[in-house]
């Protein structure tokens, strides 16, 4: 098994059909989905399942990881003898002996090189959040110390509700990709 084997994994099954396998009661709160946490003695459905191929993260025991971190703990089994059983449910092929197919190797490149995509957007993404609120703080100080109704005041009033929109929208994006 190889390190490409549990990309291939991580980027092909998400959290929440992990759950629906095991038949795990899935709730909706605030937009996110929760299920009893397996791992503690739970009442409140304190496990969240993130988005996509995100994993999980339990809010009552802190236990948190993948899809083959889920399957480990919840089964009592090895992160090998957790990915083999991932990739016979959900028949996804992977390298039991070493060898990786090369339709899965593409599949890993392509799932590294989505996740480099994402990391280096999140970066731009801050980078701009960070420019755009320095801007906003520094408009917003223009606009307490200028004489109101004045060029300098009507400017600011005018770009900071566009600059706070930009602001908010990245934000959003930010969450989306975070």
């Amino acid at each position: 098994m190889t390190k490409e084997d549990f990309i291939i994994l991580r980027n092909s099954i998400t959290m929440l059909q992990v759950a629906e396998h095991y038949n795990f009661k899935i709730s909706k709160r605030g937009g996110a989905l929760f299920i009893l946490c397996p791992f503690h003695p739970d009442k409140n459905a304190s496990l969240q399942i993130y988005d996509g191929f995100k994993g999980f993260y339990c809010r009552g025991c802190g236990q948190g990881g993948d899809v083959t971190k889920f399957v480990e703990l919840y089964e009592g089994v090895t992160q090998k003898e957790a990915a083999i059983m991932l990739s016979r449910w959900f028949s996804i092929p992977i390298s039991e002996d070493g060898e990786v197919p090369p339709e899965s190797l593409q599949k890993a490149q392509k799932a590294v090189s989505e996740k480099e995509r994402e990391l280096h957007r999140q970066v731009e993404i801050r980078t701009s959040l960070t420019k755009l609120s320095d801007k906003i703080k520094a408009f917003e100080a223009i606009a307490l110390t200028a004489e109101p109704f004045g060029v300098a005041w009507c400017y600011v009033q005018n770009l900071l509700p566009r600059l706070k929109g930009e602001w908010e929208a990245l934000f959003r994006e930010l969450k989306k990709v975070d």
